[in-house]
């Protein structure tokens, strides 16, 4: 009970709260108000019925306890009663209900506390609800599980019954088995015999190969060495004389191409010391004819030279006539200015620097 709340539930709510538990008397807000005595044990007989906590002995244990008072018709009415109190107290205690239920609560109910019972028990109700529907589908999961498990258990039942067959089909089989596993042991002894065998023919085998190899080879040098030995006899039976003229012949034409290529490499080495003479007289007639043309070279500079300044020299003589052409002139206006007298001295003054000048 330690998680659940008191939350402050309006009469609004506690009358929708009703309606949804299934209370079948009509009622309003306005009802809550100033609810009447009759109502309030209405409303808590239903919330008991609702949580199981009405038990259909109640009135028979109270018919057993009048009968321990005296009058007992004077408390046929009070013991019920206290009875009902009680259930209702126990169950705002059980709920930790932050207000004491007293007797003046269910005889001369306050609106409020009313309320305050009233939403503490449906607020209980409602957690209630959440967890019994949380119960409910955790039972159904629960119930599913179980069903799983009787299928699982029926199906684990049958295959055992099949793997019981396999055994009982095994243990019948063992004998062919067994059998066979000879059978297999012998071939298994027969083909390692062959594989041995195989193995043994495989060496005689290979030794017969090197064996053919070596053979090969001999049988290659002794062709060979029989190719050489007919070469070698083809060159000595080349070599071999048959007529001393032939040969005597033949020594005699070797003999006049050997002179001829002598006499020929002789008219060759004179041919070439010719050609040898011929290039240094050559190599010595173009060192003075080098040397001549330096010379000419430089006579034809100095003819050059030679004209340029007989060319300056012409120039000179023909600027020294102009320049005698100028003095005679000049002579004869210093002449006619002799004759004009003295007026005309610093004219003739001028002309003197001026021909002065130009001589120098």
């Amino acid at each position: 009970m330690s998680s659940f709340k008191y939350p402050d539930i309006t009469r609004a709510e506690i009358v929708g709260y009703l309606a949804l538990f299934g209370f079948d008397i009509p009622i309003g807000e306005h009802d809550l108000l100033n609810p009447p005595l009759e109502l309030v044990e209405n409303l808590y007989t239903f919330l008991l019925g609702y949580l199981d906590l009405l038990q259909e002995d109640d009135g028979q244990a109270a018919f057993g306890a009048l009968q321990v008072f005296d009058n007992p018709e004077l408390h046929a009415s009070a013991i019920p009663m206290m009875n009902f109190y009680e259930k209702v107290r126990g169950l705002l205690g059980a709920i930790e209900c932050p207000e004491r239920f007293t007797l003046r609560d269910l005889i001369n109910p306050d609106p409020d506390r009313t309320k305050l019972f009233l939403g503490s028990i449906l607020n209980f109700c409602v957690h209630r609800k959440v967890k019994m529907d949380e119960l409910t589908s955790l039972a159904d999961e629960l119930n599913a599980f179980f069903e799983q498990k009787e299928a699982l258990e029926e199906k684990i039942s049958q295959l055992s019954a099949k793997i019981a067959e396999c055994n009982e089909s095994r243990e019948k089989e063992t004998p062919f088995v067994q059998e066979e596993d000879a059978k297999v042991r012998g071939l298994k002894q027969a083909i390692s015999g062959l594989n041995n065998h195989q193995l043994t023919l495989k060496s005689e085998t290979k030794k017969m190969k090197e064996k053919a190899h070596e053979l090969d080879e001999q049988i290659s040098s002794a062709d060979f060495a029989l190719l050489e030995s007919v070469r070698e006899n083809g060159e000595l039976r080349s070599k071999i004389v048959q007529s001393p003229d032939k040969l005597q012949r033949a020594l005699e034409e070797k003999r006049s191409q050997q002179a001829e290529a002598n006499n020929a490499e002789r008219a060759a080495m004179k041919s070439l010391q010719d050609k040898n003479a011929i290039l240094e007289m050559y190599a010595k007639a173009q060192k003075k004819m080098s040397k001549s043309l330096e010379q000419m070279l430089a006579i034809q500079e100095q003819v050059n030279s030679v004209k340029s300044s007989e060319k300056e020299i012409k120039a000179l003589k023909t600027k020294q006539s102009e320049d005698k052409l100028l003095d005679k002139s000049l002579d004869a206006k210093l002449v006619e200015m002799q004759g004009k007298g003295s007026s005309t001295h610093p004219l003739f003054d001028s002309l003197f620097l001026c021909f002065y000048c130009t001589h120098l």
